[in-house]
């Protein structure tokens, strides 16, 4: 790109640049830090309008409900468990790095499994299958 001015463009940060301190390390995919998610084992679910669905969900099993105390105001009143108040950093440290999670977490077991087949019987006319979403919200 042309540049219009004599001015010297600003080093990037990074292992190049000691003044600026070292790069940032990569950022981590969708694995949760926490033991959480492995296989057929809790997981942890975030941001306000999938952790409100997921705690109507009667046939969802709740573990641990975090919120900020701003989020936590934006629950029903009643519910399958209380939340634990805690920092947005908290909540950080549990969820994989640059997860948007609204101030409010919920560790959860997975759902049972149900086959096509079992859907399509009960009269299921539309069905979604997504692969990488980066933001079910747009959905």
């Amino acid at each position: 790109m042309a540049r219009n001015h004599s001015k010297p463009r600003k080093a990037h940060a990074g292992a190049d640049n000691p003044r600026r301190g070292p790069a940032r390390p990569p950022r981590r995919s969708g694995k949760a830090r926490d033991a959480g998610g492995a296989e057929g084992g809790p997981l942890w679910i975030w941001g306000t309008h999938a952790v409100i669905a997921a705690l109507a969900n009667p046939a969802r099993t709740c573990h641990e409900l975090l919120a900020t105390e701003n989020a936590a105001q934006r629950l029903p009143a009643t519910g399958p468990i209380a939340p634990v108040l805690v920092t947005a950093r908290d909540i950080d440290t549990r969820l994989p790095e640059g997860a948007v999670h609204q101030g409010i977490a919920v560790k959860v077991d997975p759902l049972e499994p149900v086959a096509l087949e079992d859907l399509i019987d009960a009269g299921i006319s539309h069905i979604a299958v997504l692969d990488q979403v980066s933001d079910p919200h747009n959905l």
